[in-house]
């Protein structure tokens, strides 16, 4: 299984859409076997999705990301975790621990249920 994470100093970037590198992570029978980043630095959005394509990447672990984008790499076969925040080494330790639901990983504001395609606006849903 190989993960890409966008990355901003040592956390993850706030805004998937608008970051300019991603670690990738190759997991293999439930441990690290290889990390290394890869350049999205000025990619539109279809190159994001092509460049973690290209990495043969299953699974994007991300903060913010806009609905468009999302169902892109949804399309291409990759499956989208949104809505994590926290520094790049514990929310990979809580991924491979089967924790990333932990409280101190969701982004404040982010309903997780999104996944389901619902959103929140405000105090209300709609």
């Amino acid at each position: 299984m190989r993960l890409a994470i966008p990355i901003f100093r040592s956390r993850i970037s706030p805004v998937f859409d608008f970051s300019t590198r991603a670690l990738i992570v190759n997991i293999e029978q439930g441990k690290e076997t290889d990390r290394y980043e890869i350049d999205l630095h000025g990619m539109a959005p279809q190159g994001k999705v092509e460049r973690l394509k290209d990495a043969r990447i299953n699974t994007l672990i991300c903060a913010g990301i806009s609905l468009p984008l999302q169902r892109m790499l949804a399309q291409a076969g990759l499956e989208v975790l949104p809505g994590i925040v926290g520094s790049v080494h514990e929310v990979l330790n809580a991924y491979q621990q089967g924790n990333l639901k932990d409280r101190r990983f969701m982004m404040p504001g982010f309903c997780h249920r999104r996944r389901k395609r619902r959103h929140w606006h405000g105090h209300r849903r709609q």
